[in-house]
């Protein structure tokens, strides 16, 4: 389960996990040998998504490992999504090298256009290799080092018109009972000007359509008032879903209406003020790694519920989606990190460092921007220096 709501009712999306191909590739291999064209006979068998080290004789394996599945579409579009994996990946559709990412606790996505209607080969290399200059996290943590795959892989298939990319912002009325509501709609065509509507909803009410000129790729700005609305807050985590619409695409967001600002070195929720009780809280089982089920997530957030504290510190890495929207609904406050933990000097003076760092925050808050309860984004933890 990628989120505990539904995100399209028009776009076809599925999961492809399941039984992939498996094959470590310690000697690296696996790129001289393309095995993006041809995977190795002697592969085995590994669920995605999961950790390798559960499977037998990888507990302490650190390294390259290739997986392989096949998928069919009819769709000559399709966007690949990477909810999570460890360290970097590289994506091949029927042998091509598709795109590629360092880091994926926040995710990754892999737009593939001009497929053939029919059965397609995926393969993904990963490698969660780390040293002590400029991997994220270092060689040395106080977590174990997971590989591979530990959440869901996602295929969606693309209508010609489809909305790319989206943001939501509002400004509450001093009162805190009408919101200016401001959405910024990416559109992109596949196959040059098209004429379509966009439509805004809140909670099943239409509150924006608009006729739109799309072409290639074009953004749209809305901008409407909501008026009594009620707010987010630990004791009434009240939330709003928002859903785009544009021809045969629509994607829906779900937010939370609260007014978070710090004076006099207090934190204010609603001009109330906060006060934290929390614990830390590491999204990991010596049975499941980082690919933990959602029981399994729920039975955390009730122990830590029964335990009387309304705030728990992601650690040390961005978390599930499907946690923050437990997170939304339970009315608890987060914070949220990537993984730079125990960085010295020499680490930190490492440029490569920097650029994967503010990438990885920057993704980090692109992916989890709308969830009400996140109220710290932290870029470093526990700095040697």
């Amino acid at each position: 389960m990628v989120r505990l709501f539904q995100r399209h009712h028009k776009r076809n999306t599925r999961l492809l996990d399941g039984l992939w191909q498996f094959k470590i590739d310690p000697d690296l291999r696996g790129v001289k040998e393309e095995w993006f064209n041809e995977f190795p006979a002697d592969h085995q068998s590994i669920i995605v998504p999961s950790c390798w080290n559960h499977e037998l004789g990888l507990y302490h394996y650190e390294g390259v490992a290739w997986y392989q599945t096949f998928f069919e579409t009819n769709s000559p579009q399709v966007n690949l999504v990477f909810h999570g994996f460890y360290g970097q990946i590289k994506v091949y559709v029927d042998g091509q090298h598709i795109g590629g990412q360092y880091g994926g606790f926040a995710g990754f996505e892999c737009l593939v256009t001009g497929l053939e209607p029919g059965k397609h080969q995926l393969v993904v290399m990963t490698d969660n290799t780390h040293n002590h200059l400029n991997t994220i996290p270092l060689a040395r943590v106080d977590w174990f080092h997971y590989g591979g795959l530990f959440r869901s892989v996602e295929i969606m298939e693309l209508a010609d018109v489809w909305i790319k990319d989206y943001q939501i912002d509002y400004q509450l009325d001093a009162n805190l009972t009408n919101a200016e509501i401001k959405i910024q709609v990416t559109l992109e065509s596949f196959n040059g000007l098209n004429d379509c509507e966009l439509t805004v909803s809140v909670n099943g009410e239409r509150l924006y359509n608009q006729a739109v000129l799309v072409d290639q790729q074009t953004t749209i700005q809305v901008e409407e008032k909501l008026t009594n609305i009620k707010l987010w807050s630990p004791e009434q985590p009240e939330l709003y879903l928002i859903k785009l619409e544009i021809g045969q695409d629509d994607l829906v967001e779900r937010i939370g209406f609260r007014d978070l600002k710090v004076t006099n070195g207090k934190i204010l929720l609603n001009n109330q003020e906060l006060y934290l009780k929390g614990v830390n809280r590491h999204e990991d089982h010596p049975d499941w790694g980082f690919a933990m089920p959602l029981k399994l997530m729920k039975k955390d957030l009730d122990i830590i519920k029964q335990l009387g504290c309304n705030t728990i510190r992601g650690s040390h890495y961005p978390n599930a989606p499907v946690f923050l929207d437990l997170l939304d609904q339970e009315g608890f406050l987060f914070w949220e990190e990537i993984p730079m933990w125990g960085f010295g000097e020499e680490a930190l003076a490492d440029p490569l460092t920097l650029e994967r760092g503010l990438q990885m925050h920057q993704q980090m808050i692109k992916r989890d921007y709308h969830h009400p309860s996140i109220i710290i984004w932290g870029l470093h933890n526990e700095i040697d220096s």
